[in-house]
């Protein structure tokens, strides 16, 4: 039996780099929607994107039976995935798929569905889309490692123009009144 997950293709490029999204678990497929910034900025920087419903090789609630169904269908359909972003559940599988499938992918991203987005968020996630947009994959990847490292880490190298500005209340994220 083929393996067929529910997808969508964006992106014209057939020679540039491929980048696959898994998406979080939603009640409906919403057809790539809910990652419709990401993509815009993907397809302008020459990617050929797949965008995948995650659940659509589950056969159980298994993760692991879900993650081997998807290592399946990405050894035989995509030898040469240079990005892989996975979103919530689509990121626990990405994860899943490091020693497998994505063993040699040079770029992964796993985004969290906070419950609560605050302003720190917020900003985080509009500097790392920033840093993408204007200087490439490096940079936001750079910006995500910034944004998630522990605070007050000593040992960041990273500059301080991805500081959080000052009129954010670092405790909670709020902006100071």
């Amino acid at each position: 039996m083929a393996l067929s997950p529910v997808s969508k293709k964006v992106g014209s490029a057939a020679t540039g780099p491929l980048a696959i999204i898994l998406s979080p678990i939603m009640p409906k497929w919403d057809d790539g929607k809910f990652c419709a910034p990401l993509v815009e900025q993907l397809t302008a920087k020459g990617y050929q994107t797949h965008i995948y419903d995650s659940l659509s090789l589950a056969t159980d609630t298994s993760l692991d039976d879900t993650a081997a169904a998807w290592n399946q269908f990405l050894q035989q359909q995509h030898t040469h995935i240079q990005l892989a972003i996975g979103h919530a559940y689509g990121g626990a599988l990405v994860h899943s798929l490091l020693s497998g499938a994505l063993a040699t992918c040079p770029m992964v991203i796993g985004i969290s569905a906070p419950t609560h987005s605050n302003a720190i968020l917020r900003i985080g996630l509009k500097n790392i889309l920033t840093q993408l947009s204007q200087y490439g994959e490096t940079a936001a990847i750079a910006a995500l490692a910034y944004w998630i490292q522990a605070k007050n880490n000593p040992t960041s190298t990273l500059t301080k123009s991805l500081a959080i500005p000052s009129s954010i209340n670092q405790e909670n994220g709020t902006p100071h009144v």
